[in-house]
Formats: structure tokens, sequence, C-alpha cells
């Protein structure tokens, strides 16, 4: 029986017109989506992205209902319970860092190490590879793919550092350099461009316009209907 069904598979899978083909995949000597023609390391990688890629216009989004989850967590199932929360049965024991924390003293020089090696910012929640190139987001690579079309010269700049408005030395690093304009473009999330971001309390123009007066640079933002090359140059225009 489970022979049978890896027999149907390709044919399966070919339901859909834009779903991958199994044999397609195999034969092709190079892992590269259909639709965002970002690179994967597999045919299952494969597979699996080009069914949820965020060019595919029939693509799926997975629903996943939590409310009827089952969990093993028994703190949680102590507090559904109105029982007695659970004591780790390692705390309090000594060995390695069991237990123990770093001091006000070391975490401010371990932070001032990482500043000093261009470390720390805001880390990307995704890397989707584009051309060679990892990109955070699919904001990226939208506006990358839109670029490319029109031979706009492009690269991932380096990081700068700034004062926040909370008077915190930080770093930032902007999405994308254009060496023909010398500007920097940070395609954002249209909440908080202009809304407080929970995590620090001031919103991402507030944060940039401390970058570009602090290291006398010019950073566009694009929202999600200006991740294109026509947007992008009108605001360079005005």
């Amino acid at each position: 029986m489970a022979r049978d069904q890896f027999r149907n598979l390709d044919s399966i899978v070919q339901v859909d017109i834009w779903a991958p083909s199994f044999t397609n995949m195999i034969e092709s000597p190079q892992f590269v989506c259909r639709f965002c023609k970002s690179i994967r390391k597999n045919n299952r990688s494969l597979g699996t992205h080009q069914i949820r890629c965020y060019m595919n216009p029939n693509r799926i989004d997975p629903i996943i209902d939590y409310t009827n989850r089952k969990t093993s967590n028994q703190w949680i199932h102590a507090i559904e319970e109105n029982r007695p929360r659970p004591v780790h049965v390692q705390k309090g024991k000594v060995g390695n860092w069991l237990g123990r924390y770093h001091s006000t003293e070391s975490k401010l020089k371990m932070s001032q190490i990482a500043k000093d090696q261009g470390r720390g910012g805001v880390k990307a929640s995704r890397r989707i590879l584009y051309n060679g190139i990892k990109l955070g987001s699919t904001y990226e690579v939208t506006l990358a793919i839109d670029l490319d079309k029109h031979n706009i010269g492009w690269s991932i700049p380096r990081s700068f550092k700034y004062i926040d408005p909370c008077g915190i030395a930080r770093h930032y690093t902007a999405d994308f350099y254009l060496n023909e304009y010398d500007i920097y473009v940070d395609p954002k999330n249209d909440f908080l461009i202009n809304n407080p971001n929970p995590r620090y309390g001031y919103s991402d123009i507030d944060k940039i316009n401390c970058v570009a007066i602090q290291n006398n640079i010019r950073i566009i933002i694009l929202n999600k209907h200006e991740l294109n090359w026509n947007s992008l140059y009108n605001k360079i225009l005005s």
C-alpha cells in the first residue's frame, strides 16, 4: 500500500498547476523557486517553499488552531487545573552557569564589546537566499527583484552606530544601499513605521531619523505598497 502511495505521489502533486512537480524537482539541477527565484537547499525545501511562496498567487497559508491544542507543559497544566506550579528539578543546583546570572557590570562590558565588533541590532526574522545574497524578509525580496528588473545597482550596507531616543547606544543596518544614488533604503512594517515599537518605546521613523542625523546619511523608508523602483525613485526626487 505504501508503494502505491509513492507511485501516485507525482500525479497527486500535479493536481494543481502551481504545485511543484515531484519529477521536475528531482531532474532540476538547481532548486530555484519558480515564483520568487530564490534558491532552496534541496527538493523537499523547494516543494514546501513553492506551495507557500509569498509570490505564488495560489499560495497555501497554513491555519493552525491553537485553541484546542494539547500541551505537555506541566506549568500550563498547573495553571489550568488551579494547582501549585511545579518547581524545576535543576533549580538551585550548583554547576556551570545554572542558577547564576551576569552582573550589571559584566552585561555592560559584553554589550560594549559587541558594539565595538559591529554586532547587535535587530536580527532578521527570516533568511531568504536571493541571487546568492541573504535577505531578511519578503519585502526585501520584492524590492530586490524590481531593482534588478530596472538595472539599479544595490548592495547590503554596513552598520551604523547611533544613540536612540532613550539615550542608549545601538547599531542600525539598512536593508539596501543604492551605490549610484548614495542612498540607504529600508522597507518597513506598516504599523511600526509610525507607531511606537513595544520593545523600544519609539517608532521606526524616530529611530531612522536619529541614525540619519547622527551619521549624515539619507535613509528612505518604504511601506508595503512602495516596494518598487517607481515609488522609490519618486521619493529620491522629493
